[in-house]
This record gives C-alpha cells, sequence and structure tokens, in this order.
C-alpha cells in the first residue's frame, strides 16, 4: 500500500526537492494505515517518536531495516538457544537415565588374565570340542585368581551347553554363576547363566525371566545375552518377542555367529514359518562347509514335520557323515534301512524305524516324539512322564512348543503336564 498526497502524478512526484523526505512520510503512512493491525503503531506516542525521527533528518526506512535484522537476529539466536538446550537436554537425560554400560573387571594377574583370553577364543568357536577347550582355560583363569569374577561367569556359561552331563554340568553352571554374582552382582553373563540353570533344571520361568531381564539392563548391546533370552523366549512359545530378540542378537554380533541364524531358524520352524527356517538353516550350511552343524539336524527335523521324509534322511546321513563318530559304511547302511522302510511301509514304516533308534540309545523324549507321530498317545505320555521324573532340560526346552507332540495337544494329560512343569 503507497500512500498519495494531492493529484500531481508519480512522474511529477521524483521532481520534487522534497521527494526523499516524502518517501520516508510515506514509510510512517504505510505502517499507521497497514491491514494488519498488529503491524500498526500501537499508540500516539510511538507514531510521534517515528515523527520526530522524521524531523531530525534521519530515515525512517533504515530504521525499519535495522530493526527487521535486530528481529532476525533475535529470532535465530533464541532458536539456537532452544536447540542447545534440547541437545544438552537429551545428553543429560541418557546419561541420568541410560548410564553407560557396566565393564567388569580383569584379574590383577596377567597369567589368569590370559587364560581367560584364551578360553574367549575357544569358546567363541561353538563347537564341542573348542568348549572343554574353553572350560581347561577358564578353570585355568579361575585356579590362579579365585576372585576372577569374569571366569566364573564365562565357566558358568560353558557348562550351561551341557557337553557332557546335563545334569552334572548344570551343577557347575550354577556353582560358578553363584560364585561370580557374590563377586560381582553386575555381571550381566553371570546373570544368564543363573536365567538359563533356573529354567532348564528349576523350572522358575518367572525368576529365568527376571534374571535375563536384568542381564540385558546390565548388557544391552552383548548379543549373547539377546540370544539366550531369545531362545529362552520362544522355548515359551513368544515367538514374536523371540524373533525381536535374536534379530537384535544378529544385528549386535560382530563375529557373524551362526548359532544367532540358526536358533531364529528354529524359532521360525516352531512359529510354523517354514520358507523362513528352511532359508536360514541352509544359510548356516552354507556357511559351514563340511562342518558338523546342529543347523543339519534342524533342518532334518523340519523335513521330517513336513512329511518330506526323502530330504530328511539325505540331510541326516550328511550330518552323521561331517560327525565322524561312526565308520562311513555303518552310516550308510543305516539310511539305506531307514529308505527302505520308508519304501515299503510309508510314513508308518519312517517313524517306526526312527522310533527303534530312540529306544536302542534309551532316549526318552524321542520315543515320546515318534510314539506321538504314530498315534500311539499312551507311548507317548509315558515316554514324557519318564521325562518329567527325571527333571528332563530337554522336555523343559521343547514341551511348550514341539510340533512333533501336536497330536498330544488335545489330551488332557498334555494340560496336566504343563500345570506340573508350571507352565500353565
Amino acid at each position: 500500500m503507497t500512500a498519495s498526497c494531492g493529484c500531481a502524478s508519480s512522474a511529477d512526484w521524483r521532481t520534487r526537492p522534497d521527494f526523499d523526505l516524502l518517501l520516508e512520510f510515506n514509510e510512517i503512512l504505510t505502517k499507521a494505515c497497514d491491514n494488519d493491525p498488529r503491524q500498526r503503531y500501537r499508540s500516539a506516542k510511538e507514531l510521534g517518536k517515528d515523527l520526530t525521527l522524521l524531523q531530525t533528518g534521519l530515515s525512517i526506512k533504515r530504521k525499519r531495516v535495522l530493526n527487521r535484522r535486530l528481529d532476525a537476529l533475535k529470532t535465530a539466536i533464541w532458536i539456537a538457544f532452544l536447540l542447545a538446550a534440547a541437545v544438552v537436554g537429551t545428553r543429560f537425560a541418557s546419561i541420568t537415565f541410560k548410564p553407560a554400560e557396566y565393564v567388569p573387571k580383569l584379574s590383577g594377574s596377567a597369567e589368569a588374565t590370559d587364560f581367560y583370553n584364551q578360553g574367549r577364543y575357544f569358546y567363541q568357536k561353538n563347537t564341542g570340542a573348542a568348549l572343554r577347550q574353553a572350560i581347561d582355560y577358564f578353570q585355568k583363569a579361575v585356579d590362579k585368581d579365585p576372585s576372577f569374577a569374569l571366569a566364573h561367569a564365562a565357566l558358568a556359561s560353558s557348562y550351561c551347553w551341557g557337553i557332557e552331563d546335563f545334569k552334572v554340568d548344570f551343577v557347575k553352571a550354577r556353582q560358578h554363576a553363584e560364585k561370580a554374582l557374590a563377586l560381582d552382582d553386575n555381571l550381566a553373563e553371570a546373570h544368564k547363566a543363573r536365567a538359563w540353570v533356573m529354567s532348564k533344571v528349576d523350572w522358575d520361568w518367572p525368576g529365568s525371566k527376571k534374571e535375563f531381564k536384568r542381564a540385558v539392563e546390565l548388557a544391552p548391546r552383548d548379543p549373547s545375552v539377546h540370544e539366550w533370552y531369545g531362545t529362552f523366549l520362544g522355548g515359551m512359545g513368544w515367538f514374536d518377542d523371540s524373533i525381536r530378540e535374536l534379530k537384535k542378537a544378529e544385528k549386535l554380533d560382530t563375529g557373524l555367529s551362526l548359532s544367532i541364524r540358526m536358533l531364529l531358524g528354529g524359532c521360525y520352524r516352531n512359529a510354523r514359518k517354514d520358507e523362513l527356517a528352511i532359508r536360514q538353516f541352509q544359510e548356516v550350511i552354507g556357511l559351514e562347509t563340511n562342518a558338523a552343524s546342529m543347523a543339519y539336524v534342524f533342518l532334518a527335523d523340519l523335513y521330517e514335520l513336513r512329511h518330506e521324509f526323502s530330504k530328511a534322511i539325505e540331510v541326516r546321513d550328511r550330518s552323521d557323515r561331517l560327525v565322524g563318530k561312526e565308520d562311513t559304511d555303518t552310516v550308510s547302511r543305516r539310511y539305506e534301512e531307514l529308505r527302505g522302510a520308508l519304501e515299503d511301509h510309508g510314513a508308518a514304516g519312517y517313524w517306526r524305524h526312527r522310533l527303534a533308534w530312540a529306544r536302542q540309545i534309551q532316549d526318552s523324549y524321542m520315543v515320546a516324539r515318534f510314539n506321538a507321530q504314530l498315534g500311539d498317545t499312551n507311548a507317548a505320555f509315558a515316554a514324557l512322564q519318564t521325562e518329567f521324573e527325571h527333571h528332563s532340560a530337554e522336555l523343559a526346552a521343547n514341551v511348550v512348543t514341539d510340533r512333533y507332540l501336536d497330536n498330544l495337544r488335545s489330551d488332557p494329560r498334555y494340560d496336566r503336564l504343563l500345570r506340573d512343569m508350571r507352565l500353565k
């Protein structure tokens, strides 16, 4: 908006000797008559100040430009202040409410620390033979320094794998976990191991979950904590939570642990996400070329559950050859007999043959599985009762989610078993 004075044309204005003064006066008129009331003078006193300024020969336009720049600078400074406050506040909150991850102490003995580090090297290999070597080194570490909490926690984790005798190994796992926590209650690995023992031996599911959550709280960036917690959740049938934890473990693991991928495949299998499970197992097998991986066993189990028996035989044959506990002729003969049973008698022949093997090695849990597949529910529950009486870790790990037992779930005896195990 531009105010006009008299009837002279704009060309006439420019020839006037007071043209610059009129432009300055027009700035005052423009502000006084602005369409937006918020932009007008707030009082006659404020208008008077600009008129006085004009009379002294100072520029109203220059004043306005300067004021706008000052306002913009003030706004920029205020925004910068708010942003800085937000950053400082966020950092303060992260320090206050999310304290730095606890860093456990190493031993004061250089020799004990060296034994511990060597044990870690073998532990990460994730095979039975290497785990035995790891236990040996961890034990040497605590022999050198009985107060070395980290080494006790590592021994607890190692014994949780039950590579020799589950009952004996779990006793040792508990002892070392408790010793570690008595020395340092902030050791996530010791809480993790105690949680594992509580689930497998005590069947204390709420207590186990509490211990796992404590371990996660202490070491949120430790992939093994998320791995074990995810496995526990999967055993409880909480598949979404289990998959979330295992994927966290996979993301955090810099060593690209194949066991995490394999366990994730196992969770997919139990959750009936078969295609995802097969892909996971095959991926692990592809990365562990010529290694006796448990991925073979998990994959063969899934093929059995899908009644793809020929594929299951092929995978088990390959697995047993890689394990190398028996000569190749013995392995060949076993699976030729299984192929013959399948060809002659179909699925029933296959399961009967598998049942005979399970009885031969006195594996009550496998006996229950195969009897369930054959429809012999009485024999299946008798075998499960044996497992219950022996407080079987395998029963604890699988009974909620095991698809081999699907034929038993509608039977009242199955609900009774879950109640007896405090799972319902």
